[in-house]
C-alpha cells in the first residue's frame, strides 16, 4: 500500500516537472519556482514513504 502511495508521488512528481519547463518557457519563472519546491518537497516524502514501508515491512516480519 505505501509503495502504491509513493509511485503516486512520484507521479505527481514528474508532472510538476513538467510544469516547471513550461513555465520556464513562457518567462514565468515565479510559477517554476513553486513547481520547483513541489518537487523538492514530493520528493522527500516519496523517500520517506518508502522508507516508512520498508520500516513496517521489517516489523510485520517479525512479529510473525
Amino acid at each position: 500500500m505505501l509503495e502504491k502511495q509513493a509511485q503516486k508521488i512520484e507521479s505527481t512528481e514528474k508532472a510538476d516537472r513538467k510544469k516547471i519547463l513550461d513555465a520556464m518557457n513562457k518567462g514565468q519563472t515565479e510559477n517554476a519556482k513553486i513547481y520547483a519546491e513541489n518537487v523538492i518537497r514530493l520528493k522527500k516524502e516519496a523517500i520517506s514513504t518508502r522508507r516508512y514501508g520498508l520500516r513496517m515491512g521489517a516489523l510485520s516480519s517479525k512479529i510473525e
